[in-house]
């Protein structure tokens, strides 16, 4: 008997839901390419479900400024992960060029101008494995569009270094008293819908793998994030004695 095909709001939900991991990025991309005008007959926004009845939504894809993000669900045996394509809102080009190594799951997205004017992009994401223990990974990286071209950006940085990418890793093969579901190992405040400074919070990672309850905190001066110093930071709900 053949598979049931759900139908589901958009294509590219019915391609995530319909076909094998091994080729849905592949299926994803080539609908893409083909249907150039997607991008620009679709909402800004758009949602995948896991079944036709489900009620529990992820984000399948995000414009901001320029550029939609899709985060392509493609999970493995163990672990729950996504694979990025970049698409420019004005041509349809599709970018693939650095973002396709980055394979979390998208969370977060936003645009962000220098003092100069000058349109930057930060994108958080998020990677989990369950195999004989728990381990977990958040992203957050910069970059921005020159001649229509996606660029790397160290915007964010120490006394000492600048970074393109932070990466973050809790957890082990071992069992970790931590609320996976809840846990927020990047903390981003400030960045749409508010006169605040943008603001990210790194947690605090000791050597058993899990939050010290303290986090490393950036906020952004005009032209980059610069790391201010460390701060109360609860990643997660979890008391340790």
């Amino acid at each position: 008997m053949d598979p049931i095909e759900y139908i589901y709001e958009n294509p590219i939900d019915s391609i995530v839901q319909n076909t094998d991991e091994d080729i849905r990025f592949d299926e994803v991309y080539s609908y893409l390419t083909t249907y150039l005008d997607f991008i620009n007959k679709s909402d800004s926004i758009g949602y995948h479900r896991y079944t036709s009845d489900d009620c529990d939504r992820g984000v399948l894809w995000k414009d901001c400024g320029d550029i939609r993000i899709y985060s392509i669900p493609c999970p493995s045996m163990y672990s729950y992960y996504c694979r990025n394509i970049v698409q420019f809102k004005e041509t349809g080009r599709i970018d693939t060029s650095f973002l396709n190594d980055n394979t979390g799951e998208m969370e977060r997205l936003y645009r962000i101008k220098n003092k100069g004017g000058k349109d930057f992009y930060i994108l958080k994401t998020r990677l989990d494995v369950q195999h004989q223990g728990t381990i977990a990974w958040e992203y957050i990286s910069a970059f921005s569009i020159e001649k229509g071209q996606l660029v790397k950006e160290k915007l964010f940085h120490t006394k000492s270094k600048q970074y393109d990418m932070i990466e973050v890793e809790c957890g082990g093969q071992r069992y970790i008293p931590l609320d996976f579901e809840d846990i927020v190992l990047i903390g981003m405040d400030y960045f749409e819908w508010s006169e605040g400074t943008p603001t990210f919070i790194i947690a605090e990672i000791n050597e058993n793998d899990w939050p010290t309850g303290y986090g490393l905190k950036y906020l952004w001066n005009g032209n980059y994030f610069e790391y201010v110093g460390k701060c109360h930071y609860e990643a997660d709900d979890i008391i340790y004695d």
